[in-house]
């Protein structure tokens, strides 16, 4: 894989900038996520319970995909501080390695999880014909769910090393593949051989697998292929260097959608319409936070490079800068999906009683959306300097105390419904926010500090 001649040479590093890399990252998001919003719309003209489903399953495939993501967190900081440290031979080492190890996770986690299916449906409490669906979505989105966490895994390796704008062409054809198919799948039945759930399942896997190929021919015209290690020495310490960083990243993002799932188990004990609401409002919610997301991100390439040089105090003002710009974006997307709610909503369903809903819900969740460009900016920039154990044992804890005690609390024990479950989704952000702001600002993650400790 990725094979290259020594005499070929690299297009080299190129330098980079907040927008440079926030522009593609912000393009990729909402691809990956039109991929599933498309998906449920198509499926909600064809059944609310089919789109209920197939939002279900989805939990657990992004439970699944949080295992790649570990590598791909990982890796993403160890190639942007090598390459800040002007360091391109260990860069590609850890490319090399990241793949490898994402190779790994697939070929051990997928067969056992396929087995497992039918167990890990049931801990959400579906029951009959979407119980059907989502266990026949699921196990045909996991079959092929190394393709998308290795596509999206070389996408963040290809923006580390300055290279963002492959992004837009990937993220194009993707779409573009899944929305033909999918409107064949049910829209022309006659003209396919699975119709239905299956074949909404079937299609997206067969756009994100053609993005994989795509990717893979961009590093070899970039030359940008990986560099086996020297030695088995060389490979463990380069393993070892991006699990540090990924481990506590994934338990992050392991502890949050594990919290989604439960979460779902008992909104599923409110009846199938609080389900169908859920996977309605969160398709649509899922886009507020995306511009500040992708500058939280774009920003921790920046500051991994400059931890990389040394370049401390330029880190800390880059947050600063970043926080400025994506606190007001957070706050102006979401009052604006706020007073858009009945027309977005009305792209998946007619449904009155989730219409009605959805104000309490959206205007909560305006809360949330600030209180996640805070963490978007400074928990990732603590990623980037890999300074990540106290952030991620503190959130893990925060998660199911507050995200699903407070959650369980409000919507079944006082009856709040799905306006509970968000107001304990906020106060969860919030202190994720808290935490991060709080550990930056004590300094521990910069080496100089532990060598001269400063006074306070």
């Amino acid at each position: 894989m990725f094979r290259s001649s020594k005499s070929n040479k690299s297009f080299g590093i190129k330098e980079v900038t907040l927008l440079s890399l926030t522009l593609p990252i912000i393009f990729e998001a909402v691809m990956t996520r039109l991929l599933g919003t498309v998906n449920t719309a198509i499926l909600g003209a064809y059944s609310d319970d089919a789109a209920g489903a197939v939002g279900s399953a989805g939990t657990l495939i992004n439970l699944l995909f949080l295992f790649f993501q570990i590598i791909s967190a990982g890796a993403s900081v160890i190639i942007s501080n090598h390459i800040g440290a002007k360091n391109e031979d260990n860069a590609k080492q850890a490319t090399y390695v990241a793949i490898r190890l994402c190779l790994i996770i697939a070929a051990i986690l997928t067969p056992v999880l396929f087995l497992l299916s039918p167990q890990l449906i049931g801990i959400m409490n579906l029951s009959g014909q979407m119980y059907e669906w989502a266990l026949t979505y699921l196990r045909i989105q996991m079959t092929f769910v190394v393709c998308t966490a290795m596509s999206s895994m070389l996408l963040g390796i290809l923006r580390c090393f300055g290279y963002p704008q492959y992004t837009f062409l990937v993220g194009i054809v993707i779409n573009l593949i899944n929305l033909a198919l999918c409107v064949l799948v049910v829209f022309f039945p006659e003209l396919s051989p699975i119709h239905g759930v299956a074949g909404i399942a079937a299609a997206s896997v067969t756009a994100t697998t053609i993005g994989l190929i795509i990717v893979i021919l961009c590093f070899a015209r970039l030359r940008l292929g990986p560099q086996k290690p020297h030695g088995l020495g060389s490979f463990w310490h380069h393993c070892r260097s991006i699990l540090y960083i990924g481990v506590p990243s994934g338990i992050s993002g392991l502890s949050y959608h594990l919290v989604q799932m439960l979460t779902m188990s008992f909104i599923a004990l409110l009846g199938d319409l609080e389900i169908t609401a859920r996977v309605y409002f969160n398709d649509i919610l899922s886009y507020a936070f995306l511009i500040g997301q992708g500058m939280g991100t774009a920003n921790s390439i920046i500051v991994g490079r400059l931890f990389g040089a040394g370049k401390y105090d330029e880190a800390s003002r880059q947050n600063i800068r970043v926080l400025k710009r994506t606190v007001p974006v957070n706050l102006s997307v979401s009052l604006l999906i706020l007073l858009l709610r009945k027309p977005l909503l009305s792209l998946f369903t007619d449904n009155t009683a989730i219409l009605a809903l959805a104000l309490g819900v959206f205007a909560v969740d305006i809360i949330a959306e600030q209180a996640r460009a805070v963490s978007h900016v400074y928990e990732y920039a603590l990623k980037a300097t890999g300074d990540v154990y106290l952030t991620t044992a503190v959130i893990t804890v925060s998660g199911f105390v507050i995200g699903i005690g407070l959650a369980y609390f409000l919507s079944i024990t006082c009856g709040m419904g799905l306006i509970g479950c968000y107001i304990a989704v906020s106060a969860d952000e919030i202190t994720r926010a808290v935490v991060s702001v709080a550990r930056w600002k004590s300094g521990r993650w910069r080496p100089d500090r532990a060598i001269k400790p400063q006074k306070a």
